[in-house]
């Protein structure tokens, strides 16, 4: 069984001034997770829950301290190897794609053929709530769809989590 640990791991964004508000710095976070938790990170605007979800999915560098997933250290391993899913506060779907291509983008990149990609794709379109909605392009989706297309285009890539 997996867990993910976040050892001692902190990020500081800027210098300080006395004139200026001082810079932003994530303190050391010591957390373990264990492989199907329900885990939510809650706290007010600014605290550092984006910054932490980045230096996880390797978006950012740490300063210091480190991320294991099971026996796997993956502190220095670039984003694109973590095999890590994150859904922004805003969607980020590509506006020259449809739904379901948006969905299938990351299987595409894993080089999933096309009619896997797709089958997998109307899939989670289904597991979302927008069943139908695949030939469909962002800007004729409302906010909350757009919101529900970028959840499953993360968690399509990873069959365990559906």
């Amino acid at each position: 069984m997996n867990q993910l640990r976040i050892t001692q791991l902190e990020k500081k964004f800027g210098e300080r001034k006395k004139e200026e508000n001082p810079a932003f710095s994530l303190k050391p976070v010591h957390l373990t997770i264990e492989e199907g938790e329900f885990f939510s990170l809650l706290g007010p605007s600014g605290c550092g829950k984006t910054t932490l979800l980045k230096l996880l999915a390797g978006l950012e560098q740490a300063d210091n301290g480190e991320v294991w997933v099971g026996e796997a250290n993956i502190t220095n391993v670039p984003s694109e190897a973590r095999n890590f899913a994150m859904v922004f506060q805003q969607p980020l779907l590509f506006p020259h794609m449809n739904v379901e291509d948006n969905i299938a983008f990351g299987l595409k990149m894993k080089r999933v053929k096309r009619a896997e990609r797709i089958e997998r794709a109307l899939e989670m379109l289904g597991h979302v709530g927008l069943k139908g909605y695949g030939k469909r392009f962002p800007n004729e989706l409302s906010g909350g769809q757009q919101q529900r297309a970028a959840l499953a285009r993360a968690l399509v890539s990873d069959r365990a989590s559906y």
